[in-house]
């Protein structure tokens, strides 16, 4: 016989008398103590957000069970605490669907959201949200883990009709009709408004009619349903198993090949990192048995990681197609794949989901294009900051401390490296010297979706062009920078790029390890990037510079 179907609804709360009938399995509430409390002295006829919600789920679709937790006060406001204990009670109580129409847009509320989705796709919890009304990047519908969810503007879609969007650059699924006839307690007819939010439910409703077809589907099984079932049937170069963030990531081994003279600094990551791994070698047969030898030498190590990492700086010296060994090989330990390399092909990420591994998440740069607008709908109109990498060591401390101190402070920023390896820091991964007008789309793309206060880019292939003056010039005059900085290993790099430095000396500032009263002859600034409170002064000295 087959398991109940239990579907939760985090929200303001379901008044179940409206439907003249008791049907909810749960009707909870988080309170600002974070006490999970029955829900008492409310209006229970009024026809409100969560009992919309719910009554587009039953709409479309017949639940078997139903639960309420309420987290939104009258003023439709709540916490992260209360949305994560939300969503912490829904695992205890072994959910199978939780709709949420709330999030987050706040840099600091990503790691607790994200911390908590990913317990939940442990689980096997399904979580549809709804994509905030702003529009921008929102948490948890952003997260891969999430099936996100916003409504057709256009109005193109009615009942349960939905596009399925291929590689989205705001982490939104599904656009899906949101105007849906309801009735009210009295029997009178309404529309509802074309909101996210109402757009969410008939997801939902779709996915339990999934799992009542084949109960504990995965969430890239659904995603598979979801892409088969959509209006927009034209979806050949979507690979199911292909990701472009890595916010699944909870804890990774890395293998580095052929790059033992930069640093892999464990502490500079986006997730927890349990060993780092240098493989010197040009043979892909070799490099792939080594690799092999250790994952099943290392079982123990293998139950409490889910992501395997490799670095290949060597790709560029194999041949087509070499890489596919790597990712064949892997695979078979089930676990999850990030590969920074070139030289694979499209083949083979269709021979992942065919021989049934569709459960692997895979990132590679394959598909990092298909996300970009066409054209930002919002003007660039924050500042940007380039950092140019003549030294090839500091960058990712750099760039991950820097930023970590802004959103610390309040910021909201998006950080972009043309450093495919970056992408393990939590960076954009952007070329500027491959991609020329697509350079700036990305980024414009990048403005639109995020709504930063702020941009930092970093152009780590800077250093193959340090005794370029002409290079270096061009590229400070193309990529339109409010402040360039400059990482330079000794004073005779200071005076290799001195001229052009000092054509824009007011908005220019050094990073190096030589003494901080050095300046240019034009009266530059220099900071000493390797000392103790080099991030803070850096922070400060950014801070005034936009102020004044």
């Amino acid at each position: 016989m087959r398991k109940p179907t239990r579907v939760a609804i985090i929200d303001d709360g379901i008044n179940e008398t409206i439907f003249n009938e008791k049907f909810l399995e749960y009707n909870l509430e988080i309170d600002a103590e974070l006490q999970v409390v029955s829900r008492r002295n409310y209006h229970d006829l009024d026809f409100n957000h969560a009992t919309i919600c719910a009554s587009i789920i039953r709409k479309y679709t017949k639940c078997d069970l139903m639960s309420s937790i309420k987290i939104l006060n009258e003023r439709a406001k709540s916490t992260v605490n209360q949305l994560v204990r939300a969503v912490e009670w829904c695992i205890e109580k072994e959910m199978d669907l939780v709709n949420i129409s709330l999030g987050s847009t706040l840099n600091l509320d990503y790691e607790f959201l994200r911390n908590v989705v990913n317990q939940a796709y442990d689980r096997g919890m399904i979580i549809i949200a709804a994509q905030s009304n702003e529009g921008i990047f929102t948490y948890p519908v952003s997260l891969t883990n999430v099936i996100g969810v916003n409504c057709d503007k256009a109005g193109i879609y009615t009942e349960r009709e939905f596009a399925f969007n291929i590689y989205p650059l705001n982490g939104i699924d599904i656009t899906a009709n949101a105007r849906h006839k309801l009735k009210d307690y009295l029997g009178r007819e309404f529309i509802t408004q074309n909101s996210n939010s109402f757009a969410a439910p008939v997801v939902t409703s779709i996915i339990n009619d999934f799992l009542k077809q084949k109960p504990k589907m995965t969430i890239e099984e659904i995603r598979g349903k979801l892409r088969t079932a959509s209006l927009n049937t034209d979806l050949t170069e979507y690979y199911p198993n292909v990701y472009h963030f890595l916010d699944w990531i909870k804890e990774a081994i890395i293998f580095v090949i052929n790059d033992q003279g930069n640093p892999y600094n464990i502490e500079y990551y986006d997730f927890k990192v349990r060993e780092i791994i240098y493989i010197d070698s040009n043979d892909v047969h070799v490099i792939t048995h080594l690799i092999s030898s250790y994952l099943s030498g290392s079982m123990q190590t293998l139950k409490t990681t889910d992501t395997v990492v490799i670095v290949n700086q060597i790709s560029s010296y194999m041949s087509d197609g070499q890489g596919n060994l790597y990712l064949k090989e892997l695979s078979k330990y089930g676990k999850d794949i990030v590969y920074l390399g070139e030289n694979i092909d499209k083949e083979v990420l269709q021979l992942l989901e065919i021989d049934g591994i569709k459960n692997i998440k895979l990132y590679h740069q394959i598909i990092n294009k298909s996300d970009i607008l066409n054209k930002a709908s919002r003007d660039v109109q924050i500042p940007f900051i380039f950092i140019y990498d003549f030294d090839g060591v500091k960058m990712n401390s750099l760039l991950f401390l820097l930023s970590k101190k802004f959103r610390e402070n309040g910021y909201s920023l998006v950080t972009v490296s043309d450093s495919p390896q970056e992408i393990l820091s939590g960076h954009k991964i952007v070329n500027p010297f491959k991609e020329g007008a697509f350079f700036e789309s990305s980024l414009a793309s990048f403005c639109s979706v995020h709504d930063p206060d702020i941009m930092i880019i970093g152009v780590k292939r800077a250093l193959a062009f340090s005794r370029d003056k002409s290079t270096v010039d061009r590229m400070m005059n193309n990529f339109q920078s409010d402040l360039h900085m400059f990482i330079i290993n000794d004073v005779s790099d200071l005076y290799n790029i001195n001229d052009i430095i000092c054509e824009r000396s007011d908005n220019v500032l050094v990073l190096s390890n030589i003494n901080e009263t050095s300046s240019f002859e034009c009266g530059g600034n220099v900071i000493n990037c390797v000392a103790e409170d080099a991030i803070d002064k850096l922070y400060f000295f950014t801070l005034n510079f936009f102020r004044s």
